[in-house]
């Protein structure tokens, strides 16, 4: 799970992994004022949207800044559910700073 601010100052975002029924373990953006209710604002990554072969899950995100508003997202994603499946390791990059400051 990440919690950062919003660039605004505005409330905080939330990345985590989820479990939904309909597409198994995805990684999500959750939004809040305060840090004491959260509500779902999207879908980043799952299975049924990943790129490339069909995934069983995706899970774990991790963001670290690389670079001046240079972001990179990794997390694992596996598929499982076909004989000879693996997990692997994933990354993707985002070119404009997604968060405000840690506070």
């Amino acid at each position: 799970m990440v919690v950062r601010a919003l660039p605004d100052g505005s409330g905080w975002r939330m990345w985590a992994g989820v479990w939904a029924i309909e597409d198994g373990f995805a990684i999500e953006e959750w939004r809040s004022q305060g840090q004491l209710s959260w509500a779902q604002h999207r879908r980043i990554f799952s299975p049924l949207s990943f790129p490339g072969q069909p995934m069983f899950a995706v899970f774990s995100p991790a963001l670290d800044s690389i670079g001046p508003s240079l972001w990179r997202m990794f997390f694992s994603a596996d598929d499982r559910d076909v004989p000879g499946g693996t997990s692997r390791i994933f990354s993707a990059v985002v070119f404009r700073a997604p968060f405000g400051p840690t506070r």
